[in-house]
């Protein structure tokens, strides 16, 4: 009876010391305004990657925040983000009023962001890839 409870509770240290042990992909939520939120940094565009200088952060409230890692400066940006189940919007608002709004699809991928313009269909570099920052 010692034997076994002996191999039962190595058994269980065993299984205990693996899942402690293992590190879990990221799964985002399946609600877009939850998964959107945090800190992200562009890593690719459709052409190339890339090594990015700052990171966007979106907020609960539609606040984006960027952060430069060269100047260490973190900023408000002067614009609004409204996610849904299909596009991302952004609005840029500018210092004479005009007020520009860009659509993206997107696609949460584990830990990544892929966004594709799809207001400008005409600008040179339409999509774009970003990795979560933990």
């Amino acid at each position: 009876m010692k034997a076994k409870q002996k191999l039962f509770s190595g058994i269980i240290s065993i299984v205990l010391l693996g899942t402690i042990g293992c590190e879990r992909d990221f799964v985002p939520s399946s609600n877009p305004k939850e998964a959107i939120l945090g800190k992200w940094v562009m890593i690719a565009n459709e052409y190339t990657s890339l090594t990015s200088h700052e990171w966007i952060e979106y907020l609960p409230d539609s606040v984006m925040r960027l952060y430069d890692l060269n100047t260490k400066e973190l900023k408000v940006l002067p614009t609004k983000y409204v996610i849904g189940d299909s596009l991302l919007q952004i609005s840029e608002g500018s210092p004479s009023g005009y007020t520009r709004v860009i659509s993206y699809t997107y696609k949460f991928q584990g830990d990544k962001l892929f966004v594709t313009d799809m207001t400008d269909i005409y600008f040179m570099i339409r999509s774009f890839t970003y990795q979560r920052i933990k």
